[in-house]
């Protein structure tokens, strides 16, 4: 809110002391100045009534409204704040304690656009208000975004029904691991975070594993590279590790995915040793004809 002597150059503004009062008079300059240079709206508007006595152009910009369509009218008259409940509650506070700090409300630009702001408010012991109001909409729409990159990423990361990992490149640390990884290794996420890659026991008795993953750390980009790993059941799996890097945090990173493929491969060799089984019973047959 405006402190003193923001708020003492706003009552010389409007107040007949200043003319006779060097200092006064200078704090009148000043608060001219205030108006003209602050960024966020600022008006003083008479209490009972809330009829506006005066306001800066950031007040006008953020409502899109001319000043001669402001001053002398009240918030019901312009109809800037369209929300008498909220409007209502912050009058209550406004008359019990003579102040409010950072009031959420929601004004709307002659446009129909809509503004998420904070409303602050000092009755200066004369008889206006002083009101400053701070635009808050990029902030809020960057929370909406945030929020919805965070439920994109669950979607994307957590649920995905491939085994995926994200590792920090300059020390291979696990920064995250979704579910479907720690279905398949029967690793915790809690017990991998944090954690160098190399050092999981899912490499345990397969060097190749860890070669694939020191390659991914050193920036080779891979794709469906072979590889074997053990679970905590001890059973080893054959996989396909795709591996790229990206940045995250302004940190190399590396994304893998590890793809199971251990029964696909067992039902290949089965088929293999099948076919070669059915030639050489086919050779069989040809030879005694």
């Amino acid at each position: 809110m405006l402190k003193w002597p923001a708020r003492r150059a706003l009552q010389a503004w409007f107040t007949s002391e200043s003319r006779d009062n060097p200092d006064l008079a200078y704090l009148r300059r000043r608060s001219q100045l205030l108006f003209a240079e602050a960024t966020h709206a600022i008006l003083v508007a008479e209490p009972g009534t809330g009829r506006v006595r005066e306001c800066n152009d950031a007040f006008l910009t953020l409502i899109g409204h001319s000043r001669a369509s402001v001053l002398g009218r009240s918030i019901d008259e312009v109809g800037y704040w369209p929300d008498p409940v909220a409007r209502a509650r912050l009058h209550r506070v406004i008359r019990k304690f003579g102040h409010v700090k950072n009031f959420p409300a929601t004004l709307t630009h002659v446009s129909g656009a809509q503004r998420q702001c904070s409303i602050s408010v000092e009755h200066d012991g004369t008889e206006q208000l002083l009101v400053q109001i701070v635009d808050d909409t990029r902030a809020a729409q960057g929370e909406t975004a945030l929020r919805h990159t965070e439920a994109m990423f669950r979607v994307a990361f957590c649920e995905n029904p491939e085994a995926l990992l994200i590792v920090r490149a300059r020390d291979g640390e696990v920064v995250d691991v979704n579910r479907a990884f720690e279905s398949l290794t029967g690793l915790g996420r809690d017990a991998i975070r944090a954690r160098p890659l190399p050092t999981l026991t899912i490499w345990a008795g397969h060097p190749e594993g860890d070669r694939v993953i020191q390659s991914a750390l050193q920036g080779t980009t891979l794709i469906d590279e072979p590889a074997v790993a053990r679970t905590a059941n001890g059973l080893d799996l054959e996989l396909r590790i795709t591996a790229r890097s990206v940045s995250l945090f302004g940190e190399r990173h590396v994304f893998c995915m590890l793809k199971d493929v251990t029964d696909t491969q067992k039902h290949q060799r089965q088929a293999s040793e099948y076919a070669s089984r059915l030639e050489s019973i086919f050779e069989a047959l040809t030879e005694g004809v």
